[in-house]
């Protein structure tokens, strides 16, 4: 009081208290707390300025200071700082601070920011009020040393500016997402293909849509403390029988859902609406301590369903499956696109809630979009202007997996690609994979085995008419074969082809992967490298690749209906330099000690010789030639000196660097 900003001391960052307890009291609505701690200050030239805590949202109610020199100490704010301002005599004093601050999240889990004093021991002492049982308690940093009495949470934390608590009811059940609204932007491709029927044991046309939907969930919560939340999502089918030949979900928050599909097992039939239980990242999803998620919560639903027509009927109409995920309140936009086929059907799209509307023509190219309705039906109507192509009379085989390997080779590629496929024997061919048009001039001795048999198999171009011509469907190459009824075990058939292409030793190699004719769970491509190259994937893929002495990329699933090329980069991995730094350094070392060994051993045999020549020594022949009376002294160690020179010779003559050296 009275000073000038010239005699009060700079705000110090140091911790300024020895130990603080914190008394918290929590309701629903706010929080009440309060800061004992006790600050020792040392002797200073003048007054200090000590910093306590910085406020945003939390209230200063009162303070007291105690302790010797108290009358000259008091608590100031300055802004969000909360200072101490003590004599320059210093001391020991307890300081405390009364808070009140409003809940951060006024709803569950609720959150509580309290600012505290930076000390070297810190105690929390947190009574809930409004609870039948104890809640479930986080904290940001992490608390130590958890005490409950009654509903008051005893326990420690480690130095901080603040502590943010977030709490729930305790709950026994999986928690499950909420959402005040959920955006869903469905994207549908209606078409006619002949699809095999197993009950009729033919082909028969059929209504295939393929359904990809986007949804958006808007500001998900959760109402308990978990790491995982529930979201549950349905596919509505509309009480059709839809048979779906798969279904995924996509999202960047790695949600599982059950996989309809199990490679090398027989499907069993997926039917009518699908119910998903997507597994939700809460930190991700909903954020945590009051702070806002790190991503939207968005997914893709996608699938291929079909639904047969009746062949006695010119006329069938279809309700278009749609996507909820749980909301409060639901918006829905649908696309719909015709397939490039129609297979004697003529397409009509009906909305019957339009105001004004009873129907739209689905043309090629056309595109319609809806707003917030209930239901979209497709009325398939047939046109005798448009023949479907008969079908061959046989169970088709159905492809499970797909597995490539590529060997780049002196002046080929040589391709081995594997199938797993469940199918019944016949004698007519049927198409396992789809290559490019430029395969006829490019594949060379392509062969196929199925279960180790060998079969013929042919390839040749798979022209576009009709519809498909018109919409610019390009010619591919088809690979047929048929399947030899003693190749078959049960319904199982494992399917291998082996080719070659040209490929002219490079650091790039262009690998054209086949397609299948249907879409299929997962397939994997295996790059080999040649020699020291590596290979190494150019571009993006949205597939799982792993790179190392081969490059492996796993598709799940596979979707593509055409022949597509992948760009590889043929590199040879640079050793560590430090390797060879260290290898020449331990060849140096071991080098000189050789050296430095053979020397001495060498300069050794030299001084026993002369040695053995000042006493007068003979060692050729193992007797003493000296006449002096001490040479019965020596006796005993003549075979000893006799043994070393000679094996000094040994040793010398065996390192001809050292023998060449000069006496010593």
């Amino acid at each position: 009081m009275g000073q000038t900003a010239s005699q009060i001391a700079a705000p110090s960052a140091a911790p300024v208290a020895t130990k603080q307890l914190v008394r918290a009291d929590i309701g629903r609505e706010r929080a009440a707390y309060t800061v004992e701690a006790q600050i020792d200050v040392s002797v200073a030239a003048r007054e200090q300025i000590l910093p306590l805590v910085h406020l945003t949202k939390t209230t200063l109610v009162s303070s007291t200071v105690e302790g010797a020199g108290a009358a000259d100490a008091r608590v100031d704010t300055a802004g969000t700082a909360v200072r101490l301002i003590v004599p320059p005599k210093g001391g020991r004093f307890r300081v405390t601070l009364y808070f009140s601050t409003a809940l951060v999240r006024a709803a569950a889990p609720y959150v509580a920011r309290l600012p505290v004093l930076r000390s070297a021991e810190n105690a929390l002492h947190c009574a809930f009020h409004g609870y039948e049982q104890a809640p479930a308690v986080e904290a940001d940093p992490p608390l130590v040393q958890r005490k409950w009495d009654a509903s008051t949470l005893c326990t420690t934390f480690p130095p901080t500016d603040a502590v943010t608590l977030q709490w729930a009811p305790t709950r026994e059940a999986e928690a499950t997402v909420h959402a005040p609204r959920a955006a869903t932007s469905i994207t549908t491709f209606v078409g006619v293909e002949s699809v095999w029927s197993a009950a009729q044991q033919a082909f028969v046309p059929s209504a295939v849509l393929d359904v990809s939907a986007d949804v958006t969930v808007e500001a998900p919560y959760v109402v308990a403390l978990t790491k995982l939340g529930v979201l549950d999502v349905v596919v509505d089918a509309k009480d059709q029988p839809l048979h779906w030949d798969w279904l995924e979900v996509e999202s960047d928050a790695r949600m599982l859902t059950l996989a309809c599909d199990a490679p090398r097992a027989p499907a069993e039939p997926v039917v009518g609406s699908r119910h998903l239980r997507l597994h939700v990242d809460v930190a991700r999803a909903c954020g945590e301590f009051g702070a806002a998620p790190a991503a939207p919560l968005q997914f893709t639903v996608k699938g291929r369903c079909h639904l047969a027509l009746d062949p006695a009927q010119d006329a069938r109409s279809v309700l278009l499956p749609v996507v909820r995920a749980t909301a409060e309140s639901q918006a829905r936009q649908q696309l719909v696109y015709p397939a490039a086929s129609h297979g004697g059907f003529q397409l009509e799209l009906t909305a019957p809630l339009l105001p004004g509307t009873t129907s739209h023509p689905v043309g090629d190219g056309c595109i319609l979009t809806l707003d917030d309705h209930d239901e979209c039906i497709v009325a398939f109507t047939r046109d005798p202007a448009r023949v479907p192509r008969a079908p061959a009379p046989q169970a088709p085989l159905v492809l499970t997996t797909l597995h490539h390997e590529v060997w780049p080779c002196a002046a080929h590629a040589m391709h081995h690609i594997a199938l797993d496929a469940f199918g019944a024997a016949g004698t007519a061919e049927q198409t396992v994979l789809l290559f490019p048009a430029a395969a006829l001039d490019t594949i060379g001795g392509l062969t196929a085995y199925v279960n180790g048999h060998a079969v013929r198999v042919h390839l040749e171009a798979q022209g576009a008419s009709g519809a498909d011509a018109d919409a610019g469907v390009p010619v591919l190459a088809a690979a047929s074969l048929a399947v030899p009824a003693a190749a078959v075990r049960g319904a199982h058939a494992q399917i291998a082809l082996y080719y070659t292409t040209p490929w002219a030793p490079s650091t790039r190699l262009a690998v054209a992967c086949p397609a299948p004719p249907a879409a299929l769970p997962r397939t994997v491509l295996r790059v080999h490298g040649r020699g020291a190259q590596v290979p190494r994937l150019l571009g993006e893929t949205d597939a799982h690749i792993v790179h190392g002495t081969d490059a492996v990329i796993t598709t799940f699933p596979q979707r593509r209906r055409a022949p597509y090329t992948l760009e590889f980069a043929l590199h040879t991995p640079r050793t560590d330099v430090r390797l060879w730094l260290a290898l020449a350094l331990l060849a140096a070392c071991t080098a000189w000690w050789m050296a430095t060994t053979s020397a001495a051993v060498h300069r050794h045999a030299t001084q026993v010789e002369a040695l053995a020549m000042a006493l007068d020594i003979d060692l050729s022949d193992g007797h003493w030639a000296g006449q002096h009376g001490w040479e019965h002294a020596l006796s005993a160690g003549h075979y000893a000196l006799k043994d070393v020179a000679a094996a000094a010779h040994r040793l010398a003559e065996h390192l001809p660097w050292a023998a060449a050296r000069p006496a010593a």
